[in-house]
């Protein structure tokens, strides 16, 4: 399939073409390509733009360069203005007397924002219903006026929504470059900021967030949930990234809680809810693992460099303008090539957990592979000769991972845990997944819950 073919196959949307191309004579050559074929199908291009002067002057040529005095042109929702290769929000003009549940949501639902750059602001709009709802305010009741004062408020923000504007070029699909998830949640919601870095140039390319449920959840369980609505997210944002393919994928939270959930595979506690979640992002992890040839490493990062921080508090456009520097760009250090990750000490992760962490090896404990034994145990005549060479096998592997660790201890509870599965199978199997499952006898006899050692 030749280029044009591709364009005119997948960059169609309805009765739009929306393209970029770091070479501009290949843009030309696909401009007078794409518009030939069209002709011949009766189709004619029309209302064309472009932030390069010479294919502007192409267009012209041909009469199909867009003239109808204003300085940008509408793009999937967004207004885009060629001349500075900016976007921005179209401007919307919400009723500041919206007095009922009804109303404000109809005024809120005037922000068409698809990529989401503009969510730390927008998010206030959601969480104000949120709260209606929860306080009982029916559909078409006049809302309590404490309510009516902070949709004031949000209403003015949004009208001026149109007046920030972003930048068009996020990346280059020709070159390398990583992707960073950064996550965060708060009592009212949970979202993910997708950032790429190629060289000493970062972007915000998409964000998503989510009004947390009616149904109140502890604040781990929430932001293992941001991290899980990262993870549904990937597959599509890496589809939508056409020729380019990150080399690596690190996804970030400030909930060191959730940072050990992940890194050790296992929540040490009766929560199913976030079992499953877990399951689903390690079931995830994996495909994507199969696919890349690779999979994402978990990373701790401060509430204070977190651009998701900045969603979960939901933000004034004042505010929204002294912090968008990281909000669009991520922290200072994402461009400069050398991520600070875990300078400080993980006090909620176990010793094993932060080597993990810092040495970026979670590949095998993602998939499950740490209470996977090492020697097969029924080689061994003695207990003592097991822990013996299992150490060695143990410290060996970890030389060369460059890791330090304490191999007679790490093999002690690898015997220990494979002990325990040859003899304990459906009781420790019940105990991470009781779904459809009887209660074994030994479980409801003694109460038995899983506690991970590590």
């Amino acid at each position: 399939m030749d280029n044009c073919r591709f364009l005119m196959e997948n960059r169609f949307y309805v009765d739009n073409l929306v393209t970029s191309d770091d070479n501009p004579d290949e843009m030309c050559r696909l401009f007078a390509l794409s518009r030939e074929r069209l002709l011949r199908g009766g189709f004619e291009l029309q209302s064309c733009n472009s932030d390069h002067v010479g294919i502007r002057g192409e267009m012209e040529k041909h009469g199909t360069l867009s003239v109808h005095g204003n300085n940008w042109e509408k793009v999937l929702g967004y207004r885009y203005c060629p001349l500075s290769d900016a976007l921005h929000v179209t401007p919307v003009n919400c009723n500041p007397y919206a007095c009922t549940n009804r109303q404000i949501l109809g005024e809120t639902a005037k922000v068409y924002d698809p990529l989401s750059v503009c969510l730390p602001v927008s998010l206030r709009g959601r969480i104000l219903l949120s709260r209606l709802w929860k306080g009982g305010v029916a559909w078409d009741v006049l809302v309590p006026p404490e309510y009516l004062s902070l949709w004031k408020k949000l209403s003015s923000d949004f009208s001026e929504l149109g007046t920030i504007s972003f930048p068009r070029r996020a990346f280059s699909e020709n070159g390398m470059g990583e992707l960073f998830l950064f996550c965060d949640a708060s009592p009212e919601a949970y979202g993910f900021a997708a950032d790429t870095v190629q060289g000493c140039h970062s972007c915000l390319v998409f964000a998503k967030a989510m009004v947390a449920p009616l149904k109140r959840k502890t604040l781990p369980t929430l932001e293992l949930m941001a991290v899980f609505l990262a993870f549904r997210c990937l597959p599509t944002i890496l589809r939508s990234f056409g020729r380019f393919s990150p080399s690596k994928i690190h996804v970030a939270t400030d909930s060191q809680v959730v940072l050990s959930w992940l890194v050790s595979g296992t929540i040490v506690s009766k929560n199913v809810f976030a079992r499953n979640r877990l399951k689903d992002i390690q079931q995830i992890s994996g495909d994507l693992g199969s696919a890349l040839g690779f999979v994402p490493s978990f990373r701790y990062i401060p509430t204070a460099e977190n651009p998701a921080d900045l969603i979960t508090r939901g933000l004034t456009m004042q505010t929204f303008r002294t912090c968008f520097q990281l909000w669009c760009y991520g922290p200072s250090w994402l461009s400069s090539g050398s991520a600070p990750w875990a300078t400080q000490e993980l006090a909620c992760l176990s010793r094993r957990s932060q080597e993990i962490v810092r040495s970026s090896q979670n590949a095998a404990i993602l998939h499950g592979e740490e209470s996977r034994t090492v020697l097969p145990l029924e080689i061994f005549s003695t207990l003592s000769t097991r822990l013996r060479v299992t150490t060695l096998v143990i410290t060996f592997i970890n030389r060369l991972r460059r890791v330090e660790v304490d191999g007679e201890k790490l093999a002690a509870i690898l015997i220990m845990k494979t002990m325990q599965h040859q003899v304990y199978a459906e009781e420790i199997e019940f105990l991470f997944d009781s779904s459809g499952k009887t209660v074994p006898g030994l479980v409801r006899a003694l109460d038995l819950f899983i506690v991970v050692m590590d």
